[in-house]
């Protein structure tokens, strides 16, 4: 019958392996399978100790290679490589219709408080009128003005 760890035993090794990363830089594969199950047969399966190699390096965090000690174990390390995937990382789109989306809302919101502070105040009509007149007053004379230049070469 060929050997086969339980699932809280695979979750205590990928634990252990991942413990001991942390505290030493790296960690032998068959070394955390003894430290677990208590029993040297496993430590010399082959098969395990890959199917348990493989499934730390999954996520890339972590990478193998082949053991000095052991010539069917791997030394676990962590990958200097990796860069944690962030969900910017995952979704580069979204994150820029995200910067979109807020950038308009601030923009409205902004031009509402502006629209509020400009047109919410009081207006004096006999300015406007003033101000309306000066206006016409000004493009008369200048029209008043090209004509008569017009008129005298």
């Amino acid at each position: 019958m060929p050997l086969s760890l339980t699932e809280q035993q695979r979750k205590d090794i990928l634990l252990k392996i991942k413990n001991n990363i942390e505290k030493e830089g790296n960690c032998r594969v068959g070394w955390a399978i003894r430290q677990i199950t208590k029993e040297e047969k496993y430590e010399r399966s082959p098969h395990i100790i890959e199917k348990i190699a493989n499934t730390i390096i999954q996520s890339n965090e972590y990478i193998k290679e082949p053991s000095k000690q052991s010539p069917i174990d791997f030394n676990i390390l962590r990958n200097p490589q990796y860069k944690k995937e962030t969900w910017i990382n995952k979704h580069p789109i979204m994150f820029e219709v995200l910067k979109s989306f807020i950038t308009a809302v601030f923009a409205i919101i902004v031009s509402v408080i502006l629209s509020i502070l400009i047109i919410g105040k009081p207006v004096n009509q006999k300015e406007v009128q003033e101000y309306e007149q000066e206006v016409n007053q000004s493009s008369l004379d200048s029209v008043s003005s090209t004509i008569l230049k017009n008129e005298n070469p």
